[in-house]
């Protein structure tokens, strides 16, 4: 295993993996982690011959989920991806979940992608290509990470870039629909939507076992996520005007889930989603790891 995970990035595509990528891989926890995740990779046949493939080729549910979506316009780039893991995922265990790549994919990609976040946010942009997700994805996981830490919390609105930029490394970071389809903004299909999330998704949580989530998409991510979570708890599903919080027992242990409109420069909402975060964590606060 050790040696295969080593040489992925030149078995694949002739280029080594991110530096991120590999510095991560010296952490024995993070190693043993990933390692679980590309044994569930190739057990649900997303890497054959230990090669990233096009996921409308060799996916076991490419025939329903792929029916109606175009060609991915980039096939060289839309294989599975291993979810990042900052550098101190494991002292919070907390995840991010967005709802799909837009044009990319592959084993490394969220290393790479991620990385550029970083980077361009230490330069003053707001994320890679200047785009919105970056910084509002880190404005609200910040508000979680001053929750567990007993700090008074901020909405982050002020904040600059380089304030936000290594917050990343408080996370793991994952797409809960796998799939890059070449529609526009690379919007997933319905049956992506049905299908990934219960074929991936909830394995891929009980091996990082969050105590924390972020959904980051409402209608396009919360619908279906949050009842595949919710399975066996006693408590219905409250529906709240811009964020919804759940308190879970899950396959994988006890989970804070917060569902929050996408931060994308579009949506008018968000703003209002990590005020009713913050009003949320103030009154009832996130229990720190170590306390439980």
């Amino acid at each position: 295993m050790d040696d295969e995970l080593e040489e992925f990035g030149e078995r694949i595509d002739g280029a080594p993996p991110p530096s991120s990528f590999v510095d991560l891989m010296q952490r024995p926890e993070a190693k043993e982690t990933i390692g679980r995740l590309v044994d569930l990779y190739r057990g649900r046949e997303l890497l054959p011959g230990n090669r990233d493939v096009r996921l409308d080729c060799c996916c076991p549910k490419r025939e329903s989920c792929w029916r109606d979506a175009p060609a991915p316009k980039d096939p060289k780039n839309s294989g599975i991806s291993i979810p990042w893991l900052g550098a101190n995922y494991f002292d919070h265990r907390i995840l991010v979940a967005g709802i799909n790549f837009n044009n990319l994919g592959g084993l490394h990609m969220h290393y790479g992608v991620i990385q550029d976040h970083i980077e361009s946010m230490r330069r003053g942009k707001r994320g890679k290509q200047g785009r919105a997700f970056s910084r509002g994805a880190m404005r609200g996981l910040q508000i979680v990470v001053d929750s567990l830490a007993k700090v008074p919390s901020d909405d982050y609105s002020d904040a600059t870039n380089e304030e936000l930029a290594d917050t990343w490394n408080q996370c793991a970071y994952l797409q809960a629909i796998k799939c890059s389809p070449g529609s526009p903004s690379s919007q997933p299909s319905a049956d992506m939507k049905l299908n990934c999330p219960s074929f991936l998704l909830l394995r891929e949580l009980e091996i990082l076992k969050p105590r924390v989530v972020l959904l980051y998409g409402r209608s396009g991510l919360r619908d279906v996520v949050r009842p595949m979570l919710n399975r066996g708890n006693d408590a219905g599903l409250d529906w709240a005007h811009r964020m919804e919080r759940d308190d879970l027992a899950t396959p994988f242990g006890s989970c804070t889930v917060f569902s929050l409109n996408h931060p994308s420069s579009v949506h008018p909402y968000f703003d209002e989603s990590l005020e009713e975060l913050q009003r949320s964590l103030v009154d009832s606060p996130l229990t720190p790891l170590s306390e439980k």
